[in-house]
This record gives C-alpha cells, structure tokens and sequence, in this order.
C-alpha cells in the first residue's frame, strides 16, 4: 500500500533525481523533451534509455507491474523498479534484488544481480566485486548501490556503465542531492517539479489546455508550491 502522508518527501525525491539525471546532461530542454516523451505516451524516444528507465519509473511509480509493459530489456526494467521504490519509500537496500525477482525470468542477468547482493551483504571490496561481475553490467553498479546506500557520491564513484541510473536511483534513495552545483539544482527542480505536477493531475491528458505545450518547454511556470 502506498503511503501519501509526506507528499512533500514525494516532491523532494522526484527534484533529487531530476538534479542527478542534469549532472551528467545539462541540457535543460533535452531533459524536458524526454519528460514530455514519458507524460504523453510518446515510445518513440529511445537515444537514452538509461534516462528513459528513471523517468519511467518517477512516473509510474504507483503501479509497479505496469512497468513491465514498457521495456524488453530486463536491466532498464530493474532501474525503473528500482526508481519506483524509492518513491514509495520501499527502497530497502539489502532486499530490493529478492522483491523484484516476480518482475524477472530466472535467467544469468538475474543470477548476477543476486551475486552483487550478497557480496555487498558480505562487505566484499569493489576490487573483488569488479573481479567477480562485469564492470559494464547493471549488476556491478548496483553492487555499488547496494554496498554504499547512504553516500551519493560513493555510489556514484567508478559505477560503470550504468552510472547514469545508478546514480539517480541513489538520489531518489536519499531524497537529496548532497553538495549538487546551482545550475544542477536549478534544472532538477524546475523538471522535477513539472514531472510531479503532470503525475499529480494538474495537466488532463484527454484535454490539454492550449499552453500546455509552452508550459513544458518553459516548464518554470510551473511549481506545485513548498
């Protein structure tokens, strides 16, 4: 079951992830065009799937069998989950592999994430981690998450090729961006909250107001408030 009782945590994390998602692409508009993707049903966006995956999951965090229906690669669906869980503030580190294997076929990419789990379990070094699970692999970055949970900028030092999502998946962990530069934070507010408010209903999708179109590629008119 959900919990809304802080909707204004809700708020903190979507900013978080969006600051993390523009310190690797300060493109404010590019962002926002991958955003407008997600809130219209728009599945012809595909140059970055990793950003993709985040903002699928901020937005369909309410429902997490529906994630299934927008991925045919399993590692974009685990960064979505995982997205996902951090908002409904179910993110539990050390169990989050076992509470998505309903989501995954029993197959090597799922045995590899069970591998990253018990060895961040066990405190294993990244040395032994990198020695044991591809660096390039979903699997080792979230070996990073899940051994350092509590420190963005651990997690996001040496994550692999996942570290775009890695990194966003620890943002919304935390609910903040520890030490993010001004334009970083700037960005990941202003989308973040222009994603928080077309998920809570301020935009009706089956009958868009003229200005809907400016207001996401100015997206600083928009603002749910404190």
């Amino acid at each position: 079951m959900l919990n809304f009782s802080n909707h204004h945590s809700l708020k903190r994390r979507f900013q978080a992830v969006l600051i993390s998602l523009s310190t690797f692409n300060q493109d404010q508009l590019f962002l926002t065009k991958l955003i407008d993707d997600v809130i219209t049903g728009n599945q012809n966006s595909f140059a970055e799937p990793q950003i993709r995956a985040v903002i699928l999951g901020l937005y369909h965090h309410q429902d997490l069998a529906s994630l299934t229906e927008y991925f045919t690669e399993p590692e974009y669906l685990v960064v979505a989950l995982a997205i996902a869980m951090c908002c409904r503030g179910e993110m539990q580190p050390r169990s989050f592999v076992a509470k998505i294997s309903s989501y995954l076929p029993s197959s090597d990419f799922y045995s590899q994430l069970k591998l990253a789990n018990t060895l961040a379990e066990k405190g294993e070094s990244r040395a032994i981690a990198r020695s044991l699970i591809p660096e390039d692999t979903l699997a080792y970055s979230i070996y990073c998450f899940l051994s350092t949970p509590s420190s963005w900028h651990l997690v996001n030092q040496g994550a692999g090729e996942f570290q775009i999502s890695i990194s966003a998946i620890a943002a919304g962990y935390l609910g903040y961006l520890p030490k993010a530069n001004s334009d970083h934070q700037k960005i990941g507010i202003i989308l973040g909250d222009r994603l928080l408010a077309a998920w809570a209903g301020v935009y009706d999708l089956s009958n868009l107001p003229a200005n809907f179109y400016p207001s996401i590629k100015y997206p600083e008119i928009m603002s749910l408030g404190a």
